[in-house]
């Protein structure tokens, strides 16, 4: 009895001081290229999926992560999944208006500013499918807000999650110094 009870003791400590990555079930990621999913690491390819395909992120290892995607458990290399966690549900923390009326946003350690077309050539950009939505923000063909950020963001299209209901990707740059942490959102304002 005694030595079930030192066993337990000492189990339960080694889980106590181990360090447990936790699952982050519940967290969204985007693919950055077109990747294989696959049944298990180098296992069979399931489906062949293109860039900015929204996946759920069940388990991280180091190379591999398991994914959800169209209610199947694969497994995709970790390092072609965007690294920001975007939110589950798409749900406007910020009236447009208030972006408009009161300057910046900050959200997630973003700063939220706008430029327009009435100044810069937004039409002028290379952004596949560029058009107006309905609250004056200039949109992709997949309905991201046209961003303006840092190089680096640039020349992998990154893909953002913003305050106004509605994820952007970057196309513009706000200059060569631009940080990362600021977001131009293109309006006809």
């Amino acid at each position: 009895m005694k030595k079930n009870i030192k066993f337990i003791l000492i189990v339960a400590l080694v889980i106590a001081i181990l360090p447990i990555k936790a699952e982050a079930s519940g967290t969204y990621r985007y693919t950055t290229i077109k990747v294989n999913l696959r049944e298990k690491p180098k296992g069979k390819i399931i489906y062949k999926v293109s860039r900015n395909t929204r996946v759920k992120l069940i388990k991280e290892g180091k190379v591999w992560a398991r994914i959800i995607y169209k209610n199947k458990k694969l497994s995709v290399v970790k390092k072609y999944l965007n690294t920001e966690k975007l939110p589950s549900k798409k749900r406007s923390q910020y009236y447009i208006k208030y972006l408009h009326t009161r300057g910046p946003v900050h959200w997630h350690g973003r700063k939220y500013t706008y430029y327009t077309s009435r100044a810069l050539p937004i039409w002028s950009l290379p952004v596949p499918g560029l058009h107006l939505d309905k609250n004056g923000f200039f949109c992709d063909k997949n309905d991201y807000i046209v961003l303006g950020s840092s190089v680096s963001y640039k020349k992998v299209r990154k893909v953002l999650a913003t305050p106004f209901g509605k994820y952007g990707k970057v196309y513009d740059t706000g200059g060569w110094s631009t940080p990362p942490t600021l977001c131009d959102c293109a309006t006809n304002w």
